[in-house]
């Protein structure tokens, strides 16, 4: 098994700006929020059909890997920034 400097050098030897992470954590805790969101709805206010959950997560990966740009008024391509 690796051990925690092996398991850090093989990380930062294949991403070493931790980019390839970092979007993926993004990802990840993205499609987690709103899935319990969406469970959180189906129980409080109305059954939802299943359909929903698989297109909250499609649509949950669609916008964490969308916006790439920092700051608020990049990512609405405003001109000032």
């Amino acid at each position: 098994m690796f051990s925690g400097f092996d398991f850090r050098d093989w990380l930062l030897a294949n991403d070493p700006a931790l980019s390839r992470l970092r979007m993926a954590s993004r990802v990840t805790m993205t499609v987690v929020f709103s899935t319990v969101i969406l469970i959180a709805f189906h129980f409080l206010v109305t059954p939802l059909p299943q359909v929903a959950y698989g297109l909250g997560i499609v649509l949950s990966v669609e916008g964490g890997v969308a916006v790439r740009d920092k700051g608020y008024s990049r990512q609405l391509g405003c001109s000032a920034a």
